[in-house]
């Protein structure tokens, strides 16, 4: 397993995530994959040139390689919000565990190893999007708590429970930190298990900077392979359970379908459904609901079968594919008439339809008409339609400023493929995507792939396509760049090479 003494000095600042999932490597290892995946991902920002970092790196991601196949079927590794109440509970836990002794003046090793994990796993959640002002406010205290607490061990003094110190930054801090009563009890548990600190290894506890690096015992928290509701439950603090949010989620999405068909009351009343089983709070429900309704605006009336304009995974539940395919079936249909007759086609996709013709093509769609696409030009502007409608971004809403940064430290040229561990990082981000998003994204770069395979005939350069495809998906050039030219090895290209990474090597285009 990589060790933190490997860490290049230029990639130190990563080496407390490192050590804070090897050390759960056995008894949550899902802590060890998310935070080796934020190590990576922070180190790409620091050092994505030197021989030195370059070789680290390799060694994380092929780690978490070997990590994602034999954790297959974790709920926590494929779906974000699994993923972030696991390691926010997770964190959680030990930091009240960590309050808890230090309001009662039990200032161990133990205690400090608590703030202090807990502190750099709310880093970790920033790959989920932005904390909260509670998770900010958290996680700087508990970072400066077990800088504070060790200080005052070294020298000799007597550290003081809470804040420790005055000041309105401080008493504005506690005041947004979730502090758990305190109750006389013997132990401390979690989830049901006993915890027991190890005050015997060394490891590293550390301030917000980075190269801060001092000695302090192992926090031991105790084995706990289960699934992430396990880990979820008996949580004393009050927060939401995995169920909690997976409910939000379920009355989330019948929402979305109900805006499909203009029903602003249904998605209203819907969303709100799952709060009132938490809170018996009239005046609460009443002021999400005015929250709802300022948020939700009319949309155009779309049918009840309506393919286009509705999100990706409603589009394939309506219109899904006899093999099995998550893609509309509209979608397959457009890119298999370019691939049978329009690879040669000159100006494909660049060469606009009337628009009179994609509006019936559209509205056949939609009122599950079946459609004959004659023309080369309609059957490309009714798929770029399709696109360009999605509600939702193709990468996600949540996930593209993810893909956008990665993308951005490729240092290959402009017009090359990518040969650095950029391609392995976005490989990594696709495999968290929705299966019809994933999908939707490998069939059409596949697609450009075999026109640029052809364009000495249709005359569709790399530039042009790449603007073309930077519109309709609304993605930068970067990016497109190395989701056309690492696309798959299925299509030989001159420029492929042994070692180069292929982000759709698993899926072939089928008829």
């Amino acid at each position: 397993m990589t060790s933190v003494m490997q860490v290049p000095q230029s990639l130190r600042a990563i080496a407390h995530y490192v050590k804070i999932g090897a050390e759960n490597a056995d008894r949550d290892p899902i802590i060890h994959y998310w935070c080796l995946f934020y190590a990576v991902q922070t180190g790409m920002d620091l050092d994505k040139k030197s021989p030195e970092a370059l070789q680290y790196l390799t060694s994380l991601l092929s780690t978490l390689e070997d990590m994602k196949k034999k954790l297959s079927g974790r709920e926590a590794l494929t779906q974000d919000l699994v993923a972030q109440a696991h390691i926010e509970n997770f964190a959680m836990k030990l930091f009240d565990y960590a309050d808890k002794n230090d309001r009662q003046s039990n200032f161990t090793k133990s205690v400090i190893r608590a703030f202090y994990t807990s502190g750099h796993l709310i880093d970790v959640l920033t790959l989920f999007g932005e904390l909260d002002e509670n998770l900010v406010a958290t996680r700087k205290y508990a970072k400066w708590k077990a800088t504070y607490i060790h200080s005052c061990i070294k020298s000799g003094e007597t550290p003081k429970p809470g804040s420790g110190r005055s000041g309105s930054d401080m008493k504005d801090l506690n005041l947004r930190i979730h502090q758990p009563e305190i109750k006389e009890e013997p132990q401390s548990s979690i989830s049901g298990s006993k915890f027991v600190p190890n005050s015997t290894d060394p490891s590293y506890v550390a301030s917000d900077s980075a190269s801060t690096v001092v000695t302090c015992g192992t926090l031991h928290i105790p084995d706990d392979n289960r699934s992430s509701q396990a880990v979820l439950e008996n949580n004393d603090g009050g927060r939401l359970t995995l169920d909690d949010y997976m409910e939000a989620q379920k009355y989330a999405k019948y929402a979305v379908s109900a805006l499909s068909y203009e029903d602003s009351k249904t998605a209203i009343e819907t969303s709100t459904f799952s709060f009132s089983s938490h809170s018996s709070s009239l005046p609460e429900l009443n002021m999400i609901k005015l929250w709802l309704r300022k948020l939700i605006p009319g949309t155009r009336y779309l049918g009840e079968h309506a393919i286009f304009a509705v999100p990706l995974s409603l589009a394939v539940l309506r219109m899904g594919s006899h093999d099995g395919i998550p893609l509309p079936v509209v979608v397959r249909q457009c890119i298999d008439c370019i691939n049978e007759k329009g690879l040669f086609v000159e100006g494909i996709h660049r060469i606009s339809a009337p628009k009179a013709n994609l509006d019936k093509l559209e509205e056949a769609v939609n009122s599950r008409c079946s459609i004959v696409l004659e023309d080369i030009h309609d059957a490309s502007g009714l798929l770029k339609r399709f696109l360009r409608q999605l509600p939702e971004h193709i990468l996600t809403n949540e996930k593209r400023p993810v893909f956008e940064k990665v993308a951005s430290n490729c240092p290959c040229g402009t017009l090359s493929p990518c040969h650095c561990l950029v391609a392995d990082m976005l490989k990594a981000q696709l495999t968290l995507l929705p299966e019809e998003n994933y999908m939707l994204l490998a069939y059409i770069f596949i697609h450009c792939q075999m026109i640029l395979q052809n364009s000495d005939k249709n005359k569709m350069s790399m530039a042009a396509l790449g603007l073309i495809l930077q519109a309709t998906l609304n993605i930068s050039q970067a990016l497109v760049r190395i989701f056309l030219l690492n696309a798959s090895d299925m299509i030989l290209m001159k420029y492929h090479s042994p070692s180069m990474v292929y982000l759709f090597k698993d899926v072939q285009i089928k008829r």
